[in-house]
């Protein structure tokens, strides 16, 4: 999970579709009933979708919350607020209000949105729509200040939350605070399935090469220290270090904890990837 700075992005949105956004609104609105309202929201169902390029770019092309890009499928608008009902709160008939809401909106692949079964591992995990709080007692039911909610699962447009996660040198995540930090950063691993086993095989694909660079690195950097030789080899270690540290990167927060990792008198030079 990498941070998306959504207002910033938001700007990008084009006039007429806030436009037609605000006119859905006033439509559900207007919907008497339960019933009516799922026929609404149906209704308006394109405009979310007409907007994920955008998000999409914001991420190039990543899922917001496992920074998988898979150009093989389609990915999702997740409503980080479920727009129709709540998993945790079954009275609940969703936050329909922020259905055209642009800042409700996430970029997510299929995997990290929707139920899946890890065969190999056992976990079962999608966030669809579940949304925990901290304090569900506070849950907003109505339009209202949403701002009293403490939500439980980690948001990538709030910049702190992604650092709440670590990624072992195994590419598993954990918790990287105890405490309620802990909880927050245990049950999105959960939620958005972030320890599914081909996700954390291929975060470890990206580990292995960065552990190869880094071992690269050492021999070029001690050689380009004692006489200047091997310049460029060091060069380009740095060079590719860099790009898998990068935000573009897929699993590029992984890297950045590995990479963090060897900070000692050994690898004084590791500091020139940040």
């Amino acid at each position: 999970m990498i941070f998306i700075d959504l207002v910033r992005l938001e700007q990008r949105v084009e006039l007429s579709w806030k436009e037609r956004a605000a006119a859905a609104l006033l439509d559900v609105r207007a919907a008497t009933t339960s019933e009516d309202r799922k026929k609404v929201l149906t209704k308006h169902a394109s405009l979310w979708a007409e907007v994920k390029h955008h998000l999409a770019g914001a991420s190039t092309g990543k899922c917001w919350y496992c920074e998988t890009r898979d150009v093989r499928s389609d990915a999702a608008v997740d409503h980080f607020r479920p727009k129709g009902k709540v998993e945790e709160s079954p009275e609940h008939e969703g936050y329909w209000w922020l259905a055209f809401d642009f800042r409700n909106y996430r970029y997510c692949c299929t995997f990290c949105n929707s139920t899946r079964v890890d065969r190999v591992g056992g976990s079962r995990g999608g966030k669809q729509t579940h949304f925990p709080l901290l304090n569900p007692e506070d849950r907003v039911f109505g339009e209202g200040d949403i701002a009293v909610e403490r939500p439980m699962l980690l948001d990538p447009i709030r910049a702190t939350d992604p650092t709440l996660l670590y990624f072992r040198e195994d590419g598993v995540p954990e918790p990287r605070y105890p405490g309620e930090k802990g909880l927050r950063a245990s049950k999105s691993i959960e939620v958005y399935h972030l320890n599914h086993t081909e996700l954390v095989e291929a975060r470890l694909e990206t580990l292995n090469r960065v552990r190869e660079l880094i071992s690269l690195g050492r021999r070029y950097y001690n050689s380009w220290l004692l006489d200047g030789s091997d310049e460029p080899a060091f060069e380009s270690v740095i060079a590719q270090l860099k790009k898998l540290c990068a935000p573009e990167a897929e699993y590029s927060a992984a890297a950045r904890d590995l990479v963090k990792g060897y900070r000692d008198s050994e690898h004084t030079w590791i500091d020139q990837v940040f």
